[in-house]
């Protein structure tokens, strides 16, 4: 998944494939990185065959594969219309 974003961008086609759609259709972004353990799983070893390991930790290079990596993306965001979830299962508009 992370190799598809970086290679081609956030994409809400695939929204809610892995984790689920609680709030509908969309990318969801969140202010706070705790929330993200949810969401990742681990990346326990080196894989010659996978691609994101040949560009992040090369065999040549000295970064090797240190295991049980998560991996987190860092993005600023512009919203247009955006909701804000207050826990009770409404939706109110953001300020």
């Amino acid at each position: 998944v992370v190799l598809s974003i970086l290679t081609n961008g956030m994409n809400e086609r695939f929204a809610g494939s892995s984790a689920g759609a609680r709030f509908g259709n969309g990318v969801y972004f969140g202010d706070n990185s705790g929330k993200m353990d949810q969401y990742c799983n681990i990346d326990k070893e080196y894989s010659k065959g996978n691609l994101l390991h040949q560009m992040i930790y090369p065999e040549d290079g000295n970064c090797r594969h240190p295991g049980d990596v998560f991996y987190a993306l860092v993005c600023r965001v512009t919203l247009g219309c955006s909701r804000v979830y207050k826990g009770s299962g409404d939706f109110h508009p953001s300020a």
